[in-house]
């Protein structure tokens, strides 16, 4: 069934069809429809009654598609012109009445039917009654009835067309309202990291750290993965790995003697991908935040595992309750809460986030279903 639908789409696509091609594709079905729709189930005497019958059935079913679906609908939907489309029904159904006035008069007068047949019958009265039967009950049903029964299926074909243009609008819309957010979250996330590890990099120039300079060049290399990977979609996910390796090693070398890192991995990884910068910002903040609660030694566990198709990542960092020093600055925060929103963004169904704070331990909890490329 999805095939059918993807090639009528291409065949027939819901929006940029030129003109020539629409009347070209309306024609066919009308001419197929009447075909096998009536010309196949009429048994009149001669070639030219059956092709008489059956354009009069065509001429009727197309005035009531064409007309309720291009000018009585666009003005009931709207609640200015609602008296203007419940005018243009009732030219409809008037303009409907005449033509199968007309056409009751041919079978008549040619005799396209059976003399003792139903149908022969109703015209003889349909004609009696002349304009003014327009109004009665029996022809207001029967109209409803044939008009129900010669348009469903091209209303329904309408329809899905109708429903599926919405549908791919919808999606394109949401698509890029999501590209918009991400790449709006990506420009403010680069900056964030940026600013971090400066500030990191500036404590360890003023104090006259040896390992400043190699401090510098570990962060021109992480620079150059922002510059080159962030800008993707997708990367791949060793190399993100690697990339919060280096991170790790940056604050290594700062030299922090109250500083125990734990860093494990687990899993193959090779042929996956996940969007670049996802997981760096909590390791930043274990960092950034990290606090002693005992002893001299501030640990900070940071677990990484991959097993079928799934990413499990684990940070815990010992953490105290700080006292307040007056109002968090209007910048802090930024990296976690874009995060947040990424996820959601990128992976709303595929992935979960937990975040505890028990026990003098900070702990992020990710867990991220990926695809193979």
């Amino acid at each position: 069934m999805q095939k059918i639908i993807e090639w009528y789409l291409n065949f027939y696509p819901t929006s940029g069809v030129p003109l020539k091609r629409k009347l070209t594709i309306h024609t066919t079905y009308w001419v197929m429809w009447g075909i096998f729709s009536v010309l196949a189930f009429i048994a009149p005497s001669s070639m030219e009654d059956k092709l008489l019958i059956t354009f009069f059935t065509i001429l009727q079913s197309c005035t009531i598609f064409y007309g309720i679906t291009y000018f009585a609908i666009p003005n009931l939907i709207s609640p200015k012109r609602f008296i203007l489309g419940v005018l243009v029904l009732f030219i409809i159904y008037c303009v409907n009445y005449s033509e199968r006035m007309v056409f009751n008069v041919l079978v008549l007068k040619h005799n396209l039917f059976p003399i003792n047949g139903n149908t022969y019958k109703y015209a003889q009265i349909y004609v009696k009654k002349g304009m003014f039967g327009i109004f009665t009950p029996q022809n207001i049903i029967f109209e409803i009835f044939i008009t129900l029964s010669n348009v469903a299926l091209p209303f329904m074909l309408k329809l899905s067309r109708v429903i599926t243009d919405y549908s791919m609008r919808v999606a394109r819309l949401t698509k890029e309202k999501t590209d918009l957010e991400i790449d709006f979250l990506r420009t403010q996330l680069n900056p964030h990291f940026l600013l971090n590890s400066l500030n990191n990099i500036y404590s360890q120039v003023v104090s006259k750290d040896e390992t400043a300079g190699d401090s510098i060049i570990v962060l021109s290399d992480l620079m150059k993965y922002i510059l080159y990977n962030s800008g993707e979609l997708l990367v791949d996910l060793d190399r993100e790995i690697h990339f919060l390796r280096d991170y790790v090693d940056l604050e290594r070398l700062r030299g922090n003697r109250y500083l125990k890192i734990q860093f494990s991995q687990e899993g193959a990884m090779k042929g996956y991908n996940i969007a670049p910068l996802i997981l760096i910002n909590y390791v930043e903040n274990a960092f950034k935040h990290g606090g002693i609660p005992y002893g001299d030694t501030l640990l900070i566990d940071i677990d990484i595992k991959f097993i079928d198709e799934t990413l499990y990542f684990r940070i815990e960092n010992d953490f105290v309750e700080k006292i307040d020093k007056g109002k968090k600055s209007k910048e802090g925060g930024v990296g976690i809460i874009n995060t947040k929103k990424r996820l959601k963004l990128l992976y709303p169904d595929r992935h979960s986030l937990i975040i505890k704070n028990d026990n003098h331990k900070f702990c992020v909890e990710i867990m991220i279903k990926l695809k193979k490329e």
